[in-house]
């Protein structure tokens, strides 16, 4: 697995815990799960994108 696609799996992987959230119960988890996700896809895509133009 390339760096890049590492890079897409987990931006897609951190995107669907933040679909996931909106299903949990506990309303401080489903922040933090939230969080952490939209934060993981974020700096995947930006390692994404960066990485491409190496």
């Amino acid at each position: 697995m390339s760096d890049r696609s590492a890079a897409l799996a987990i931006a897609i992987l951190g995107l669907s815990l933040s679909v996931l959230s909106y299903t949990m119960k506990d309303q401080s988890l489903a922040r933090l799960v939230y969080g952490c996700g939209l934060l993981s896809a974020g700096c995947s895509l930006l390692h994404w994108f960066v990485a491409r133009d190496v």
